[in-house]
């Protein structure tokens, strides 16, 4: 069974597709070992910047909505009281049902007595499994633009990935920053949450509740600090009170941020990223053979 890392951020910008498509390449070609790379960050994916990959597959995703049917009803409003998420709303003849509101629960359709709604599937996005120069199994999930919910595209994305990387050793998860729905979907079956962020308050206080939320779900989580400086013990302090692990700092350097704006990984060029990107793979490899 694959060893899963998700690697995610309390806020964006903190360099965790970089950190994610840096890990996979780094595994894979200087560790010698199967890794898949999974773009978890579905309303804003971007780890194909730097796998510069071409599409080969494309899948449609679809969650149900209810869908009404007027000759069936009979006025009862049982589908609307019992909805918690407020989506469907009762107007003389008709059910009013907002898409973007809707969680699929189906109570709507159980609670109806005359079976007047029923679930249908309607596109939220799409899955893309992509070809890349590295060689690297990769896939990412494409929310479409006028969709709200990002949580079911992301599941969906997990579930194809697996079945289709089930021979990877590694799978790593470039996670949607934040705490919200899409974050704890993304971590929920992963092994290890690395949460990478800057030294910055900002920053600092995003991913304290970022790795709350994790140490919650009962996920062995680790810290990375990215464009760190020198004399940075109180900032390892914080996390350490936190009960969480520094396992390495990537530290700031200009030519790192220049890589990045070229979309180039900058692991084989900068002797100082590579290293800490060593670390923090010998890290994720002795936690997975515990």
């Amino acid at each position: 069974m694959s060893f899963r890392i998700s690697i995610a951020s309390g806020k964006g910008g903190t360099g965790k597709t970089l950190l994610s498509v840096s890990l996979a390449y780094h595994l894979k070609e200087n560790e010698h070992r199967k890794v898949a790379l999974v773009d978890l960050d579905v309303e804003e994916p971007n780890s194909s910047i730097f796998m510069k990959g071409y599409v080969t597959e494309v899948i449609p995703a679809t969650r149900p909505v209810p869908k009404f049917d007027k000759m069936l009803c009979t006025n009862c409003n049982a589908c609307a009281d019992i909805c918690m998420f407020n989506a469907l709303l009762k107007a003389k003849e008709h059910v009013l049902i907002y898409k973007n509101l809707c969680h699929s629960c189906n109570a709507c359709v159980r609670f109806c007595p005359t079976g007047a709604l029923q679930m249908a599937d309607v596109r939220i996005g799409e899955v893309r499994f992509m070809n890349n120069p590295f060689a690297i199994p990769f896939v990412e999930g494409v929310l479409d633009i006028k969709e709200e919910m990002s949580a079911p595209l992301i599941a969906l994305t997990k579930d194809y990935s697996e079945k289709k990387f089930s021979n990877s050793e590694f799978i790593f998860y470039d996670s949607p920053p934040g705490t919200s729905c899409s974050y704890i979907e993304a971590i929920k079956d992963s092994d290890l949450v690395l949460i990478i962020t800057e030294p910055t308050p900002f920053g600092m206080s995003d991913s304290a509740i970022a790795i709350e939320t994790a140490l919650k779900l009962n996920k062995e989580t680790a810290v990375v600090i990215n464009r760190s400086v020198k004399n940075s013990g109180n900032v390892k302090a914080f996390f350490e009170e936190k009960g969480c692990q520094v396992i390495a700092e990537i530290m700031n350097d200009r030519s790192v941020a220049e890589a990045y704006s070229r979309g180039d990984l900058p692991s084989e060029s900068n002797s100082g990223f590579k290293s800490s990107i060593k670390t923090i793979s010998d890290f994720i490899f002795s936690r997975s053979i515990k």
